[in-house]
């Protein structure tokens, strides 16, 4: 079986990111986020509303991304 990826632009959404800054005291990392320079995103509750149209990107295995359970029906 393969899977095919596709891609869509995300022109909407709703929800929140928390990031996290790595600094020696609060006001080094309200300097670096006032740049929005982060270390990364600590967690995310994001619902996307609106996606623009989907593009074909590639195929691979299903394999490829570990295991998944067998599908049901005939392939």
């Amino acid at each position: 079986m393969k899977r095919y990826l596709y891609t869509a632009s995300v022109k909407a959404a709703s929800g929140t990111q928390t990031f996290y800054v790595d600094a020696r005291n609060k006001e080094e990392a309200d300097a670096r986020l006032a740049d929005k320079d982060t270390d990364g995103i600590y967690m995310h509750d994001v619902e996307v509303i609106a996606l623009d149209e989907f593009e074909f990107e590639g195929e691979t295995e299903v394999t490829d991304f570990g295991d998944f359970p067998e599908p049901k029906g005939e392939v």
